[in-house]
């Protein structure tokens, strides 16, 4: 009996044995492999640390690439609002000339008829009165205006009642050849008003 158990006792020991053999083989070709892995790291180490200064370099540049980006967007941004803006103004300007445009066509159809009845006898009549009306001087003085002509001071004071020189200037240079100023007045560009004599005009008017 004891023979038996002494046995089994060395078959379990044997077993441990074999056990403990193999796990410190096991541990053995551990360290190898850990070895060479640890030769492998160190080999790639330089290559590592040019990986990432190149991957801190990029990130550098991608920042400063979102930075000038997000400030591109900004400017995109505001220039699209001072557009949508500035539109928005244009519309307001259009609509308002179109108000303007609207009550000035009937003004201009007028006019273009009263034009066409004038006869030259009429401007000759006007500019043989030796002291013309205020009415006179002021028709006269818009109609210098809309053609371009600047009363000096050799028109001052030639004719009672003409304080700027304006009646004078317009008989040496319109009444003195109705035709012409009529034709004149049939041709003028209504389009084209320079904003200065649109000024000028809508404070004397």
């Amino acid at each position: 009996m004891y023979k038996v158990i002494l046995n089994e006792k060395r078959r379990d020991n044997l077993l441990q044995k074999n056990r403990l053999l193999t796990g410190l083989q096991v541990l053995d070709l551990a360290a190898v492999e850990i070895s060479k892995l640890k030769i492998h790291i160190d080999k790639m180490q330089p290559e590592l640390e040019i990986t990432k200064k190149e991957v801190e370099k990029t990130m550098q540049i991608l920042s400063k690439d979102k930075a000038e980006a997000d400030a591109e967007k900004i400017i995109v941004a505001k220039d699209e609002a001072e557009a949508t803006q500035q539109e928005a103004e244009a519309e307001v300007l259009k609509q308002e000339a179109e108000v303007e445009l609207s009550k000035a066509t009937p003004l201009l159809e007028e006019a273009a008829k009263v034009l066409k009845e004038l006869k030259k006898d009429d401007f000759y009549i006007i500019s043989a009165i030796k002291k013309p009306t205020p009415a006179v001087v002021l028709g006269m003085e818009i109609s210098c205006h809309m053609m371009g002509l600047k009363a000096t001071k050799q028109n001052i004071g030639k004719v009672d009642g003409d304080t700027n020189g304006y009646f004078d200037l317009a008989r040496g240079n319109l009444l003195n050849n109705p035709g012409a100023f009529m034709q004149k007045m049939v041709d003028f560009k209504k389009d084209a008003i320079p904003e200065s004599t649109v000024k000028r005009v809508n404070v004397i008017m």
